[in-house]
């Protein structure tokens, strides 16, 4: 590294740390911190504009430099060794730990959220061995994946926890996507996706939607919906367990149904206003995604949409290989001398995790533009929006020019919502 790459690099972090210490200064709220046990973050604060664009600013510096002046063989032994954070984490949450120390007030320690996950990274420590194995290396079917051999199963993960025996991981792993109700930024998901533009009565379904966390959401804030959440049978009780306890009213007076539906077998609500699936399609690969991509482009009406959420892989050098696909998504110039992916982050882990769960992956544009388009969509114009781990964009999509062998002549519109880092 240069001397004046260096020296940028420090200029960012010191502009982005003041931008952020006079967004807190204004408001009169205390400044984050890791050592006196304050809050770590503010919502008001951390979802104003220039703050989502301070902070990653700030942090992909931070690591470039880390990366940069660090002896190679002690940075890959630390980065090795992250993987016992969780590891603590677990213990401190099944030895009840925070709830322990609520009782000492302001002297205690806060825990936002922490979610277990176990199962990843038993999958992948198995990473590695799968991915030298010549038959399994080349197979996309979910029950080949490395969780399969992290915990003895055939049945792949979701059929995991579809055992018996196993209703507590698939209790937790439920109550987990609950708890990720806080990061997902209710304003930007039920004020970005224009839900109040669709007309009273209209139907939106969820699919694989769990048991309706992001739903409950959205319905409190517009009730003039008909929401449909759909998913696997075996969460039945906890889905009832869930609205009874947080929107009581929701399922007596009609305005949510959950439903159980196997989402690889054809929609059965046609003609729905606007389909809807939030971090589903990362978790398989290119061919099932386009089975159930293709059933929900079979179930369109001309008026229909389609929106789903996930993360985006950015491009890793300044100039992307699809110039046509890039523009879709409109992405920021990265400040010099960052890297054009910012040093990675959640993007890329989740890749890794959904190849180790299920054989799945997380997506560049490109991969999205042409998966979308053989199943019958196209994308059309992109929305920023943002989330407080993420940055997220709505793609909104037309359909091709329909096949008469597969789709009828239906249209339809599709929302994509993407996560770079």
């Amino acid at each position: 590294m240069s001397a004046s790459s260096e020296s940028e690099l420090l200029q960012l972090i010191t502009t982005s740390t003041r931008t952020v210490a006079q967004a807190y200064n204004h408001a009169g709220l205390p400044h984050p911190s890791a050592s006196d046990g304050s809050t770590p973050f503010f919502p008001e604060i951390a979802l104003q504009p220039r703050i989502r664009d301070a902070t990653p600013t700030l942090l992909a510096p931070c690591r470039q430099l880390m990366a940069a002046v660090s002896v190679p063989a002690v940075y890959a032994m630390n980065t090795t060794w992250e993987f016992t954070h969780p590891a603590a984490l677990r213990v401190a949450i099944e030895a009840h730990v925070p709830e322990a120390l609520q009782s000492s007030g302001a002297r205690g320690i806060h825990v936002n959220e922490i979610v277990n996950t176990d199962e990843v990274m038993k999958s992948c420590a198995c990473l590695s061995e799968i991915l030298q194995d010549p038959k399994l290396a080349n197979s996309y079917s979910p029950n080949d994946a490395a969780v399969a051999k992290a915990l003895g199963t055939e049945k792949g993960y979701w059929g995991y926890l579809n055992e018996e025996g196993n209703e507590d991981r698939l209790h937790r792993f439920n109550t987990a996507m609950v708890g990720m109700q806080p990061y997902a930024n209710e304003e930007a998901l039920v004020g970005d996706l224009e839900w109040e533009n669709l007309p009273a009565g209209s139907v939106c379904v969820d699919i694989g939607g769990g048991i309706g966390a992001q739903v409950m959401l959205v319905s409190k804030a517009h009730p003039h919906l008909k929401m449909i959440v759909r998913d696997r049978d075996v969460l039945q009780a906890q889905a009832d367990e869930f609205w009874a306890s947080g929107d009581p009213t929701a399922i007596s007076s009609g305005r949510v149904a959950w439903q159980a539906h196997d989402f690889f077998k054809p929609q059965p609500t046609k003609n729905t206003a606007v389909y809807f699936l939030r971090c589903v399609l990362h978790d398989w690969s290119d061919g099932h995604v386009l089975q159930i991509l293709k059933h929900i482009r079979a179930a369109c009406a001309p008026e229909s949409k389609l929106i789903f959420i996930e993360h985006l892989i950015p491009f890793a050098r300044s100039t992307p290989p699809d110039l046509d696909a890039a523009a879709l998504v409109q992405k920021p110039d990265v400040p010099q001398p960052l890297l054009n992916s910012t040093g990675g982050g959640l993007a890329h882990a989740s890749d890794v995790s959904m190849m180790a769960l299920a054989n799945g992956q997380e997506r560049t544009i490109t991969q999205w533009r042409s998966l979308t388009g053989e199943a019958g969509f196209k994308i059309n114009r992109s929305v920023a929006i943002s989330f407080l781990v993420s940055r997220r964009r709505s793609l909104w999509l037309i359909p091709l020019p329909p096949s008469p062998k597969i789709f009828s002549d239906k249209a339809c519109f599709m929302d994509f919502i993407y996560s770079p880092v």
